[in-house]
Order: structure tokens, then C-alpha cells, then sequence
């Protein structure tokens, strides 16, 4: 079983996704690892970025099909999907050009879970204390993330399952909890830390 955990910019997906692996006994994978990101991020034609990015989705999920159980998936298609609109990449030739893809190339997951900040205010604040530094605070570009998720989920993008969970004024369990009753996972027992606890929201 494959579960991807996406969603908007300091949403607490990795917060999320480290957990679910955490307490269900599974393994925890980084769609893209900084390394990978280091040598792509500063690519500036929108078209070879995304191309990129696909292939490295490519090798990703041949590492995955061999993991014997379930695994956990730090960001996924949409997400590339959402930055790249946003970065001025016209929506239909990069949904187009990613479903080939995931048609051909990139693994379907079980469930995609997608986290949502319906606060405007409170993603500001949770990317300005980003462990990583708040690296998209532009208002522009996060609001046009943010309705391509949205598009994604309503539309049913790719064929994927998909799970919406605003987590606006949650705390890290409340996330959680929606999080494996929608999925209905196992898991070994709750943990007591917070989103707002590790800085993450005001």
C-alpha cells in the first residue's frame, strides 16, 4: 500500500507523512530528496525544470515498487504540477505532460492525501517559521498553488484516491486522526506533539 501526502506550501505534509510511516510501522520516502532539488531548483525554462522533476519521480517510484510494505510518500505529482502553473507554465500542457507520465512511468498510489491551509494568514506564518526558511512567501504564487491543489482534488486528477484535510487551527494529532480514519490505517498509538508546538502555526 502506497499513501503520498501533498498539499500546500507549510501545510505540514512531512510532519504528516514522517507520522503515518511512524505509527504504522511503515516506511517514509521523500518524493525528492534536497540534493535532488539543489541540482534542479535553480533550472530557469519552466518546461526542462518539469521534465526533470518527472524523472527523478521516475526513478523514485522504481525504488518504491520493491519496498515490501507500506510506504509513506513525502510529495508527489501534484505538487510538481501545482509549482510549475505557478512559475507560468500553461495548466493544460503541464497536467498533459504529466499525466503521460504518470500513464507510462511514474507509480500510482493508493491514496493521496492533500493538506490544505484555508487561512491565509496562518500559511503565512507557518512559511515565514519554516524549518527551511519560508522559501515561497509570495502571495501570488502560493494563492495559485493553492488552486491547483484544489483543481486537482475536484477534478480527480491522474485517477489517484484523493483525501482533502484543511489543517487551518489543527494540531498535529487532529491532523493525524483525520488523517487515518479517512485512509483507515492501523497504527500503534497516538503522540502528543502539536504542529503548534513544533512552531508551525501561531
Amino acid at each position: 500500500m502506497n499513501i503520498v501526502v501533498d498539499g500546500v506550501d507549510g501545510s505540514g505534509k512531512t510532519t504528516l507523512a514522517k507520522r503515518l510511516a511512524g505509527e504504522t510501522g511503515g516506511v517514509y520516502r521523500a518524493s525528492i530528496t534536497y540534493e535532488e532539488w539543489k541540482g534542479i531548483r535553480d533550472i530557469k525554462r519552466v518546461y526542462t525544470r518539469l521534465g526533470r522533476f518527472l524523472e527523478v519521480l521516475e526513478t523514485r517510484s522504481r525504488e518504491i515498487g520493491k519496498d515490501s510494505h507500506l510506504t509513506v510518500i513525502d510529495g508527489w505529482i501534484n505538487g510538481i504540477v501545482a509549482s510549475h502553473v505557478a512559475r507560468g507554465g500553461n495548466p493544460e500542457k503541464v497536467r498533459e505532460y504529466c499525466r503521460e507520465y504518470t500513464d507510462n512511468w511514474i507509480m500510482r498510489p493508493d491514496y493521496v492525501v492533500v493538506l490544505d491551509i484555508s487561512d491565509e494568514h496562518e500559511q503565512a506564518y507557518r512559511m515565514e517559521h519554516h524549518p527551511e526558511g519560508g522559501n515561497s512567501l509570495n502571495v501570488a504564487w502560493q494563492g495559485i498553488k493553492r488552486e491547483e491543489f484544489l483543481r486537482a482534488v475536484s477534478d480527480g486528477d491522474f485517477g489517484y484516491s484523493y483525501v482533502l484535510i484543511d489543517t487551518a487551527d489543527k494540531s498535529e494529532d487532529e491532523v493525524f486522526q483525520e488523517a487515518r480514519e479517512k485512509i483507515k490505517i492501523p497504527y500503534s498509538g497516538p503522540s502528543s506533539q502539536s504542529l503548534s508546538g513544533r512552531g508551525l502555526s501561531p
